[in-house]
């Protein structure tokens, strides 16, 4: 679950789920477009995922954000990631929940939302087809 804070009003947008039936490329854009959405209107949303797309997504816009910080980076940032996407560290929450409880995935000294706290299975994936090859190839 992941909050993007407002520095002024609420208006309470709250999606659920937008990653569902889409591409991980639709995910992006989807993405970027409630980002610039939001930051236009100075609102707030709550966006619920199980995608770990949506969350890096996410979490590049907040590097471009951070890198666009270090000196004589704004220009190189900005042709990586369009300047209305940047989202500042400290606008962002990001959670999964286990066994109940809420565990917050953010990293303070990266800066970063540490999408990767929620995507372990994806390192279980990637160990499995590393070890069905190394049978396969130890054999021959």
């Amino acid at each position: 679950m992941c909050l993007s804070k407002c520095k002024t009003s609420y208006h309470g947008l709250k999606i659920e789920e937008p990653e569902m039936n889409l591409f991980p490329s639709s995910q992006k854009s989807l993405l970027e477009f409630i980002i610039e959405r939001v930051k236009r209107c100075a609102d707030k949303v709550v966006i619920t995922t199980h995608s770990p797309y949506i969350l890096t997504s996410l979490d590049n816009l907040v590097q471009a954000e951070n890198v666009s910080r270090e000196p004589d980076m704004e220009t190189s940032v900005e042709q990586l990631v369009p300047k209305e996407l940047w989202t500042n560290f400290d606008d962002v929450s990001c959670y999964f929940f286990d066994n109940g409880e809420a565990q917050n995935t953010l990293d303070p000294e990266l800066r970063s939302l540490g999408p990767s706290k929620i995507d372990n299975v994806s390192d279980d994936l990637g160990k499995t087809f590393e070890a069905l090859l190394n049978l396969k190839y130890s054999t021959e």
